[in-house]
């Protein structure tokens, strides 16, 4: 056989190798939410992508891999006779060397950056090819897999199904990737992370808090109740019986409203609980994703929150909610930031009440909220004790002073960070 014979052989390998490997690459490295996006377009190509990927990715993998060590190893055995019948014993060495530098620069360096970078390009033109290289392997594949899972079995491997989190973290990951992409970007981070949070958050950590709630005492001569209503920003009202946890209705403006112009004005003859709706109560358990999703059911747009023996610990709205995906929604009756006031470049007196989730979004801090759910309850947890007004702690790294305490409730605090955080007024 020629050294020319010799050669062509060697190079048709090499490209079939780079070929093989950057289809390996293609396969394993195209993102899922790019392929979705081709198939939305009506890409059907890339429709057969993802189902490959999908139902075969293991058999994808191991017919390519057999392939390319099959024509690595054929190349450097046609190298090794084509140089030995030249430089005899020397000529295994050189084989050797060359063909090894040929196979990693060009069989596998050079295919797998350029499939790196263009992995859904790649994977959509060649799923023809992938498809009936399957096919014609599958005999193969089918041996070579039994005995790779064997093999890991004996090994201890178990193999299991997808599990539908590692597809919530695999999201979360992706998110993550683009936090140093600006404001912007940061802001829509921030939202999307918050919608994938909604089924881990329960309501208790974001309602109003029973001592902060506005609410009206169903004894209240209606004229007072009306100043009461129009002098609030909120337009919808718990109504309490005898004492303030015994709420019997919720007062809606625009049925008080509605209620006044039905009797032109005159409000002898209108009662405050007649014009109320029935109470909603849900348990402090029920996670932001639920409580959604039953805002949206019953029409509703204000819950009343209890603990496990029926005791009122707040109220939570639709628009809370939404707060915990799009941020701090104001219109032209709210206060801003409501519990936050700047005191120095580095300094800011908080409410006690203020949720530390409202705090982390505000600031773009990290505060734990698993164990409290306020500002308050976190100091009292880390600290172990109910601090006196003028005690000072390192918390997560902040300096915490209590300035405020009624009873036994932190009403203020004053925090010094290092950095200064994003202006803010009350």
């Amino acid at each position: 056989m020629s050294i020319f014979l010799f050669l062509i052989i060697v190079l048709l390998c090499l490209v079939l190798s780079g070929f093989i490997s950057a289809v390996e690459t293609a396969f394993t490295a195209a993102s899922k939410g790019k392929l979705q996006n081709l198939i939305k377009k009506g890409n059907r190509k890339a429709a057969q992508v993802e189902e490959l990927r999908r139902k075969s990715m293991s058999d994808i993998i191991g017919a390519l891999l057999a392939s390319e060590t099959l024509l690595e190893v054929s190349a450097t055995a046609v190298a090794t006779a084509a140089l030995t019948s030249v430089f005899d014993e020397a000529g295994v060495m050189l084989a050797t060397i060359i063909m090894s530098t040929l196979i990693m620069i060009y069989g596998e360096i050079i295919p797998k950056i350029y499939a790196y970078y263009y992995p859904e390009k790649i994977a959509v033109k060649t799923v023809g090819f992938i498809k009936v290289f399957l096919k014609i392997a599958k005999p193969f594949l089918r041996l070579t897999n039994l005995i790779a899972r064997f093999s890991l079995r004996l090994a201890g491997v178990r193999f299991k199904e997808n599990d539908p989190n590692e597809s919530v973290d695999e999201l979360k990951g992706a998110i993550a990737l683009h936090a140093h992409m600006g404001s912007k970007a940061r802001n829509e981070k921030a939202m999307m992370e918050s919608i994938l949070d909604l089924a881990d958050v329960s309501v208790d950590e974001i309602m109003t808090h029973r001592k902060n709630m506005v609410m009206i005492d169903a004894s209240t001569p209606l004229d007072k109740a009306l100043e009461q209503v129009l002098s609030s920003p909120y337009t919808r009202h718990p109504v309490w019986l005898h004492n303030r946890e015994n709420i019997v209705g919720i007062l809606h403006t625009k049925d008080l409203l509605r209620a006044l112009a039905r009797h032109d004005g005159d409000m002898s003859d209108i009662s405050l609980e007649t014009a109320c709706v029935k109470p909603w109560f849900i348990p402090e358990s029920t996670s932001l994703l639920d409580q959604l999703n039953a805002f949206r059911e019953r029409r509703e747009h204000l819950a009343c929150v209890v603990d496990e023996y029926g005791a009122l610990l707040g109220i939570v709205t639709l628009e809370d909610i939404l707060e915990e995906i799009v941020g701090q929604i104001d219109d032209e009756h709210d206060v801003t930031v409501p519990g936050v006031r700047r005191e120095g470049p580095h300094t800011i007196s908080v409410h006690g009440w203020v949720t530390l989730r409202d705090l982390n979004r505000e600031f773009d801090w990290d505060l734990p909220d698993a164990e409290a759910a306020t500002l308050a309850g976190l100091i009292i947890y880390e600290t172990e004790q109910i601090p006196e007004i003028g005690q000072e702690f390192m918390i997560h790294g902040l300096k915490c002073k209590i300035i405020a305490r009624k009873r036994n409730q932190i009403t203020r605090i004053r925090i010094t960070y290092t950095v200064s955080p994003k202006p803010t007024e009350e």
